[in-house]
C-alpha cells in the first residue's frame, strides 16, 4: 500500500453574493496541501490583507476558499475506497499485487 497521499482534492472560491458562482481555483492537492490553503488568513475576506484579497472583496463581495474531494480524480484501479468523514482523509483498501501465492514455476 502506497504511504503517498493521494492528490484528489480541488481549492472552491464560494462567493456570498446571490447570481456569483463558485470557483474552482487549484486541482490536484493533497488532504495535507488544501487542510494548509485553507488555514491560511488571506484565503477568506474576512481576515485576508493583501491587496488582491481585499480588492477581490470589494468587486464581489464576501468570500472564503474551502475544500472537496474530487471522485473523479481517484485511480480506476484503487480499489475500494473509504473516506473519514471527519478528518477527510481518503484510504484505499485495495488488494496488493504482490500477494500471489500461485506457483509460478512449472
Amino acid at each position: 500500500m502506497s504511504t503517498e497521499e493521494p492528490r484528489c482534492y480541488y481549492i472552491i472560491r464560494h462567493y456570498f453574493e446571490e447570481g456569483l458562482g463558485d470557483q474552482v481555483i487549484k486541482r490536484g492537492l493533497t488532504l495535507s496541501e488544501a487542510q494548509a490553503h485553507c488555514n491560511d488568513p488571506e484565503t477568506s475576506y474576512k481576515t485576508c490583507r493583501n491587496d488582491a484579497g481585499q480588492a477581490r472583496t470589494t468587486r464581489m463581495g464576501p468570500w472564503f476558499d474551502g475544500y472537496r474531494l474530487d471522485q473523479s480524480s481517484l485511480p480506476d484501479k484503487a480499489g475500494d475506497l473509504s473516506v473519514d468523514e471527519e478528518t477527510g482523509m481518503v484510504y484505499y483498501l485495495g488488494e496488493d499485487d504482490d500477494d500471489d501465492n500461485t506457483n509460478k514455476e512449472g
